[in-house]
């Protein structure tokens, strides 16, 4: 099953660069899908899927990072504003 998935992927790739189209963010239009195997799409749309999966669990874990950020944000902003006060004083 992988290997045939692997097949289709390559073909995938081998068809869009015939197009000139770039393999990581491409646009599909209305005709390209419409001309496109059946294989090709079926791939297309389980590379979409994975990669909607994987984006989406770097955004789930990002509160993290964000109220991290959020500290030492507060923390050099903080700074900041006692410097400005004691040199407009």
């Amino acid at each position: 099953m992988l290997s045939k998935i692997y097949q289709v992927g390559l073909r995938l790739i081998e068809y869009l660069e015939g197009e000139n189209r770039m393999v990581n963010g491409f646009i599909i239009t209305k005709e390209t899908w419409e001309n496109m195997p059946q294989d090709q799409r079926e791939w297309l749309l389980f590379d979409t899927l994975q990669d909607v999966n994987t984006r989406l669990k770097v955004v789930e874990k990002r509160p993290f990072t964000d109220k991290c950020f959020a500290f030492f944000g507060g923390i050099v902003g903080g700074a900041l504003t006692a410097f400005g006060i004691k040199w407009s004083a």
